[in-house]
Order: structure tokens, then sequence, then C-alpha cells
């Protein structure tokens, strides 16, 4: 007797034969997908990163922002981040001794970029930065195009040692708007009419900071000739909260050069203040959100991925929110920040912390010195 075998069971067996077959070691139903070479090495980067354990950043950013970033860092990637928080100028010297001595404590300087280029560079205290990007939105040209302000990330020395990722434009100007109106002084030249002589209060020029910046930027923007019928215009203090509160209570209509976060403080207290840029223009910085990688970091692998990580959307969205000044990433939110200090199409800008005009600073100091000497108190 002949036995019939069904089409049914005929099929059911030559699949459970290809099933068998292609689930055996060593056969795959489909090619694996070979990761790309950045994301390599990445994933090596990292796991060497977390071995390491730490990175150490020398910084004039403040503590907030260290403890900020040292915690959204550590609990995504589980690498600690030691901030070792100075002045600028302070911090380079001690980073540039320590070299010298033959120790290399810190990995990376995170601060002004005045320090990175007149202190630290020359010392050759730096290492170079651009080949410790890896993630395509900090290498793509396309990518860069459509993210980062002016569609480029923002080197600030032509060897490229030195990137900025703040872009700000400090109000220069800020008026008692119960004494003064914007179109009263709207243009820098407004500030030289007679009628505002003696009436004007400037943050010291002679020293380095908000008042040291501004002259040299005028005498680009206006010309020295200008500064110095400015200067006949106006007192000079050096007490950066007494500028605000003056001009709060009306004892000068206009303050020049005055701290940004003072003037927004006294704001939201009710102070009737309108921070402002006039027609002609400001500078645009980095302030303390500029960085620079340090010669032999002792932690270069932890070193490389919060270099990437702080330059992403999270890492800037962490940065700006705790300093308070715009990332120079275009999808990076600015809520909660004075909104003069966002750059704005159309608006004339100096920029003011390229190399260029940094190592130009100790000439137009000097002129600034020989302005306004005379006339500090």
């Amino acid at each position: 007797m002949r036995i019939k075998i069904s089409g049914t069971i005929s099929f059911l067996t030559v699949l459970f034969f290809f099933l068998f077959i292609c689930s055996s070691p060593g056969v795959s139903s489909s090619p694996a997908v070979e990761k790309p070479n950045w994301e390599k090495e990445w994933d090596k980067t990292l796991d060497a990163a977390q071995k390491e354990g730490k990175l150490v950043i020398m910084t004039s950013a403040g503590g907030a922002v260290g403890k900020s970033l040292a915690k959204a860092f550590g609990n995504k990637y589980a690498v600690a981040v030691e901030f070792i928080t100075m002045p600028g100028g302070a911090g380079a010297t001690r980073i540039i001794n320590e070299q010298k001595a033959g120790l290399f404590v810190s990995d990376l300087y995170m601060g002004g970029n005045t320090s990175i280029l007149v202190s630290l560079k020359p010392a050759g205290a730096l290492a170079a930065l651009e080949p410790q990007l890896l993630l395509p939105e900090l290498t793509d040209p396309q990518i860069i195009s459509k993210t980062w302000w002016n569609g480029a990330l923002r080197w600030l020395d032509k060897d490229r040692t030195n990137l900025g990722f703040v872009v700000a434009a400090p109000p220069p100007v800020v008026i008692n708007t119960d004494l003064v109106t914007y179109e009263e002084v709207k243009s820098w030249n407004n500030l030289l009419e007679p009628k505002w002589k003696g009436k004007i209060i400037l943050h010291d020029p002679t020293r380095p900071g908000f008042g040291g910046k501004l002259a040299p930027v005028l005498g680009e923007i206006m010309g020295w000739d200008y500064v110095k019928q400015l200067a006949r215009q106006v007192d000079i203090s050096a007490n950066s909260r007494l500028i605000v509160e003056w001009t709060s209570r009306g004892k000068y209509p206009i303050a020049l050069a005055p701290q940004t976060a003072i003037v927004t403080q006294f704001q939201r207290a009710g102070a009737p203040l309108k921070a402002f840029i006039p027609v002609e223009g400001i500078h645009i910085t980095s302030s303390s959100g500029s960085m620079a990688l340090l010669r032999n970091a002792p932690h270069p692998n932890a070193t490389k991925i919060f270099i990437n990580w702080l330059l992403t959307k999270e890492g800037q969205t962490v940065f700006s929110q705790a300093f308070g000044q715009p990332s120079a990433r275009l999808d990076v939110s600015t809520e909660g920040m004075l909104p003069e200090s966002i750059p704005q199409p159309g608006m004339k800008y100096v920029i003011g912390d390229s190399e260029e005009f940094i190592l130009q600073q100790p000439q137009q100091f000097e002129k600034t010195k020989e302005v306004f000497t005379p006339l500090v108190k």
C-alpha cells in the first residue's frame, strides 16, 4: 500500500529545513549593517573614557556652570568632571606654571578667549582641538551650515585651537526710560550732544572688563576721534553694580558698558531700564564660552567625549541655561535671556573675540588709557 504525502506536509518540511539552516551558526538571513567609522571611534573612545573615569577642566565660567555640566555629563556617560574655577588670567598662569614644572593636571580650558590667545597659546600650552571632533554635526559642512551661527563653527584663531560656542552681543547702552527715550540716543553720535554731558556713567575703560572692551570696539566702529569726544561727555566708575543702581535711580540717565547680568536683575525687580545696541552696532563675544585643549591632557579620551558632547544641542542647552548667554547653535533655546544680547539679522557687529582683534588689544588698551586715565578719579 502506498502512502500519499500531501502538498501541505511537503511545504512545511521544506520551510522547517530552510529555517534550520538559516538559524545555524555563521548563517544569517540578512547582511549585518556595519557602523560608520565615526561611530566605531566613538564607541572605542567612550570605553577608554570610562576606564579613565574623569577629566579636569580649568574654567572662568563660574561654579553654577561647572555643577550643571558635571551632573549632566556624569549621568549620561558615567565619567566624572572636576572643575577648577578661577579668574581667566589666574587660571592661565597656573596652567603655564604647572606645565613648566612638568605637571599636566587640567585637560581642557573653558572660559574667555583672551586668556587662551594672549597667554596659553603663546606659551605653547595648547594642543590641536579640531581633530577631537567626531560627531557628524561637528564635521559635516552641510549639517554645520544649518546648525551654527553664520553657518560655521566659531573658530577664533587661524590654527583652530580655540573654539567659541557662545555668541552674545552684550547691549552697551542702558537708559532710564523715565528720563530718556530710545529715539533720543539710538545712535552713538547722539551721545555727543551737549545735553548729555555729565549725564552718562561709563564702566572704567582703563581696566580689563566691560569698559575696557567697549573703547577699542568703538574705536573700530566709530573711530578714535569719536572715543576722544565721548570721553569728554562721561563720568567713570569701576563699580559694576553701582553703575546700574545709579541709572535706575536717575542719578545718571544713561550708562555705558554695564554688566548684562546686573541689568537683568534690576529689570526683573521693576527698574525702568532699557538695554540696547545703537544703530551703528557693537561687538560679538564668546564671553566665557570658548574652549581650548591643553597639551598632554592626562585624560584624553574622557576629554574628547566631553568636547563633542558639550557641542551637541544637549550640552549647549545645559551650558547656555546655566551661564545665561545664547549658544552659537541655532537650535538651542534662548528662553529667559536678555533679548537684546541675542545677535539679530541686519545688525552690524565687530567680531571682538577673533584672534586678529584680541592680539591688537594691548595697543588698543594703551590708546584707551591715554584717553581716559586723566578722567579717572
